[in-house]
């Protein structure tokens, strides 16, 4: 009597890790495909990416457009920074603080943090 309990408590655990094991599968089988669907989107964006870097396109940064004004062409920064900061603009700036837009010539310097960001 007691190997037909042994044997009926084995069958009933038997059955129990089948369930399991095929829950799992399931799951397996939905995780794999949202990692499919992940790995297309990443792709996709990479590929996006790609074409708007590499489209063969050469381009030249700031950096390079100013050091070429200043190496090539001889055009001094610093004569650049003193016609953008003048006396005036300095005067502003100690007035009504390091943010803001002021009047330069007839154009407009853009300043945030006490740093000029743009001329308009």
């Amino acid at each position: 009597m007691n190997d037909t309990r042994k044997v009926k408590g084995l069958k009933s655990q038997l059955i129990k890790l089948q369930e399991d094991r095929e829950l799992l599968k399931l799951q397996v089988e939905e995780k794999t495909k949202q990692l499919i669907a992940k790995n297309h989107a990443i792709s996709s964006i990479i590929k996006e990416i790609h074409k708007y870097q590499g489209n063969g396109k050469i381009t030249v940064s700031e950096h390079a457009i100013l050091r070429y004004l200043e190496r090539i062409e001889g055009i001094s920064i610093e004569e650049i920074e003193s016609k953008i900061i003048t006396q005036e603009i300095l005067g502003l700036v100690e007035t009504l603080g390091g943010t803001g837009k002021y009047p330069l010539n007839e154009n407009t310097i853009v300043m945030k943090d006490f740093t000029v960001t743009t001329v308009l």
